[in-house]
């Protein structure tokens, strides 16, 4: 299964009022109370089953399965970095409340089938399990265009998965989370380049680069829960024209042995970098690296090499200040690609 490190962190799921808003709703959806059980598989960080803990003044920790451990998880909960399938076939315990959020559409059918009858025989009495998944018709995230096709193709699997549970014979009911987003664009950018999405978890720097400049175009400085359509439709016409026109009219060079040398002495210099250096030293740092590399008497072709090869154009953008915001890590992984 795909692991996915950033979905909770820094992002609206991690705030206090997101996580407020979600336990108000958990606590609808189950009577609970300081005595109850819970599961939660796929945790993330466990913020929300730490706050429902303090909430609640749980006497039983609260115990959180994810395949990611991070160092920063909530420590008001019982974490074990392990398979649900493992733990739920290998486990005793009886639970009140077993929380599946945002993570059955990262299984396999058969999966399913295995952790939900694991998961059946984990309840106590009027026990419930719970499972939580993007609205496939009606939800207004923010994509650029391949993300939307692909989260096109994740919410027609979605939809199958829905059908199979819901043909299983078991009580089940159906209800809904909403909460209203508000989000500064700039941040939402940061969220979108940490592949804060199962979606993204695929996509190469370079697909991530055209998606941050597709919503940077797209979307005012707030994004909002929802958008004007006309807007949208307005817009799209632009991204339209900048994938069908302008995209084909780039044309990326490939460095010979020279040219490839120095880019590859240029990824090397962004090792000493780190993602809080002021991009004015960055910019330092790019054009030492081209002095060193046989670029000393013109640097202008320098920086017209890593355009060409990187951006498929002789102009760019100030190196330093787009190293600082696309993030050092990715510019190599993104110099990588192009030359390799």
């Amino acid at each position: 299964m795909l692991s996915i490190k950033n979905w909770d962190n820094n992002t609206w799921i991690s705030s206090t009022k997101y996580i407020k808003s979600f336990n108000n709703f958990l606590v609808k959806q189950k009577k609970l109370t300081k005595h109850s059980k819970i599961l939660d598989i796929g945790c993330g960080r466990g913020r929300i089953m730490g706050s429902l803990s303090s909430k609640l003044k749980l006497v039983n920790k609260p115990i959180g399965l994810d395949i990611e451990k991070h160092k920063d998880f909530d420590k008001r909960i019982s974490f074990k970095k392990t398979n649900a399938i493992k733990y739920l076939k290998e486990n005793k315990k009886k639970f009140d409340l077993i929380l599946i959020k945002q993570t059955i559409h990262l299984f396999n059918l058969k999966d399913i089938k295995k952790i939900l009858t694991y998961s059946h025989s984990s309840l106590n009495v009027g026990g419930i399990i719970l499972i939580l998944t993007l609205d496939t018709k009606n939800n207004e995230i923010p994509t650029f265009s391949l993300m939307k096709q692909k989260l096109n193709q994740s919410f027609k699997r979605d939809n199958l998965i829905w059908k199979k549970l819901l043909q299983l014979n078991i009580k089940k009911n159906i209800t809904k989370f909403n909460f209203k987003v508000n989000v500064k664009k700039n941040i939402y950018l940061k969220m979108i380049k940490q592949h804060y999405i199962s979606t993204l978890l695929k996509f190469s720097s370079l697909q991530i680069f055209n998606g941050i400049i597709e919503i940077d175009l797209k979307y005012k400085k707030n994004i909002l829960e929802k958008d004007h359509p006309i807007f949208d439709n307005l817009i799209g016409y632009a991204i339209k024209y900048f994938n069908d026109v302008i995209k084909l009219q780039k044309k990326y060079k490939t460095p010979d042995t020279s040219e490839k040398l120095a880019l590859e002495a240029l990824v090397k210099s962004l090792d000493s970098c780190n993602d809080k250096m002021l991009p004015e030293d960055i910019q330092t740092l790019i054009y030492s690296t081209g002095k060193e590399n046989g670029y000393s008497e013109n640097l202008r072709d320098w920086f017209k090499l890593i355009y060409e090869v990187v951006f498929g154009d002789e102009n760019g953008p100030r190196m330093g200040f787009f190293i600082s915001f696309f993030g050092v890590n990715e510019t190599k992984e993104l110099i990588k690609e192009k030359i390799k």
